[in-house]
């Protein structure tokens, strides 16, 4: 089996298929700008088992979750790896919260890597060998009606039948079955907000209603891949005239490097044509590196060994992408057809949205980052050797990524400890500094000025007769010779301080009678 090594060049999407709801499955931490999926296990951690139906509460009524965890914390704070499933970095300046599209979950393996599977990656490789034998050999393609049906007014294109024109009449019989390729597994995803390049009234514009974050494998990521073409097969199907008259084109798959001439050639012209498209047009400032990264990628063509080739795959690679756009080249070709009309008939087909009918085809791009193209990668052909010292080096890595990884942890429950610490003694200040002002706010206070009535004056009981009748020492000016008078009022206890009210003064300006309003010092 041979290795392929495989590099992101843009930014890699391939769907799981499902889309991650914000507060529900995945936390937003704006300070680092970093997605957490959910753990449901550390977040029982923080909330209590007993607290699951709040917990469930919060979710069905729309709830910041994140801030009852941090309520929850005994810090009073969340970090984004105590809750995390997997953390993503948010590359960009969006925020996966706002909205309710969610994130599109990147596909991962059993063992929780991100892949690239072997079937996504056979297909673009499938897309560019037949453009490039349609190239050579248009004439089954340009026979528009053996695969062009229209039903109820509907158009409708039969591809497969097409492609056992070129491969094969039967999955026993498609050369793509000599052609076995591995699932690739990578280390990383991040989120980052994928738009739509969009062409409105001959202006190009980002079409803010289709917006989506994805998880995604970033650029210049890499990882091996297992590939495999079986010779001795290949050997014996050579030998047997009638399956190998069945096995169309079997020569375009019988070596790594012809398939890679293949996949170049497409990709190459691609690029070119995308180029040419966009280079004079007014790009808006969330696309405007689009036709750069495009050159660039052109540019490395000129340093591709034959063992190398670049490919585009997954989501946001656009119709003609998956395709290759033969239709587009090789019908204007054909003699005594309306080429505009058979166009606009493909467009009607591949749309799911009627309105767009009559627009050509394709009329949009998705983008990232300003401008990046999703789904380019890099393939190159590795001997025995390289293989096992890409690997080697690579083990080294991971090894080199998980001690920095557990180190950040230690090193952020050091800090979690610290700030733990912190809050309890800033909590036991904060008790004593309310004791100390409970006390001195229980404390009786003289009242200053000439006393009238419905004042409010302090008072200390220093005498109580059968529980409910008490004598008071008044905390007022002028009332030292003046001072013990008698309240009722149940259970008062002897060195109570209270707050009465004046309802009678004598004429010298002594208290007569008054009024309980509240305890200042309430004894237990």
């Amino acid at each position: 089996m041979n290795k392929f090594l495989i590099e992101t060049i843009t930014p890699l999407h391939i769907g799981s298929g499902r889309t991650l709801q914000g507060n529900t499955e995945y936390l937003y931490f704006n300070e680092s700008k970093t997605v957490s999926i959910i753990d449901e296990h550390k977040v029982l951690k923080i909330i209590g088992d007993e607290n699951i139906d709040r917990w469930i509460n919060i979710i069905e009524k729309g709830d910041n979750l994140l801030d009852y965890l941090i309520q929850r914390s005994p810090t009073k704070s969340i970090s984004p790896s105590q809750t995390d499933k997997r953390l993503l970095k948010v590359r960009g300046d969006s925020n996966p919260t706002s909205g309710k599209s969610g994130i599109r979950e990147q596909l991962f393996s059993g063992n929780g890597q991100p892949i690239l599977p072997g079937s996504s990656l056979k297909g673009a490789v499938r897309t560019a060998i037949l453009n490039q034998v349609i190239l050579k050999n248009p004439s089954f393609a340009n026979r528009i009606s053996d695969f062009k049906e229209v039903y109820n007014g509907r158009v409708k294109y039969k591809g497969v039948q097409l492609e056992k024109k070129y491969f094969g009449g039967d999955p026993n019989h498609d050369i793509f079955r000599l052609l076995r390729i591995g699932d690739t597994h990578f280390n990383k995803t991040e989120c980052i907000l994928a738009e739509t390049l969009n062409e409105e009234g001959g202006v190009q514009r980002i079409k803010q209603s289709v917006q989506q974050h994805i998880e995604c494998i970033p650029a210049n990521q890499s990882a091996l891949c297992g590939v495999q073409i079986p010779q001795d097969l290949i050997k014996q199907i050579e030998k047997r005239s009638t399956e190998l008259s069945q096995m169309k084109g079997i020569d375009s798959v019988k070596s790594i490097p012809i398939i890679f001439d293949q996949i170049k050639a497409h990709s190459k012209k691609h690029i070119e044509k995308e180029i040419k498209k966009y280079e004079l047009l007014n790009l808006p400032n969330q696309a405007d590196s689009y036709i750069e990264t495009l050159n660039d990628i052109h540019e490395s063509y000129q340093n591709l060994s034959k063992n190398q080739c670049i490919l585009r795959v997954g989501f946001g690679t656009g119709y003609l992408s998956m395709t290759g756009g033969w239709a587009e080249e090789q019908w204007e070709k054909i003699p005594n057809i309306v080429y505009k009309k058979e166009m606009n008939d493909l467009a009607t087909a591949v749309r799911k949205n009627d309105r767009y009918n009559g627009m050509a085809l394709p009329k949009s791009r998705k983008v990232v980052l300003g401008g990046l193209p999703l789904g380019f990668v890099k393939l190159t052909l590795l001997s025995d050797d390289e293989a096992a010292q890409w690997e080697k080096k690579a083990k080294l890595q991971a090894i080199e990524h998980e001690a920095k990884r557990q180190k950040e942890e230690e090193e952020a429950q050091v800090q979690a400890n610290l700030r733990a610490k912190e809050l309890e003694v800033a909590e036991a200040k904060r008790l004593e500094e309310d004791r100390i002002a409970a006390e001195e706010a229980s404390k009786p206070i003289m009242f200053e000025g000439k006393l009238k009535k419905g004042d409010i004056v302090d008072a200390e009981v220093v005498k109580v007769e059968g529980g409910k009748t008490a004598t008071l020492k008044f905390y007022a000016a002028g009332q030292e010779t003046n001072t013990f008078r008698k309240i009722n009022y149940n259970g008062i206890q002897v060195g109570e301080i209270l707050q009465v009210q004046v309802n009678n003064i004598a004429g010298d300006g002594a208290i007569v009678a008054v009024e309980f309003k509240k305890y200042k010092l309430k004894k237990p």
